[in-house]
């Protein structure tokens, strides 16, 4: 996997997006359930920031 860096040249962890509301999150892996709509952890794919 290629490695994205930040403004300031630190790692950046994977985005999520919640595919029921479209809610996006920045972490290692998806939440257990959605902040938004609640949906599972299961409906959350990753997002290709380009």
């Amino acid at each position: 996997m290629m490695e994205q860096k930040g403004a300031g040249g630190k790692e950046m962890s994977e985005v999520y997006r919640c595919t029921v509301c479209g809610y996006l999150c920045a972490r290692d892996e998806p939440p257990d359930l959605c902040p938004i709509c609640r949906a599972k952890k299961e409906r959350f794919e990753k997002f290709e920031m380009k």
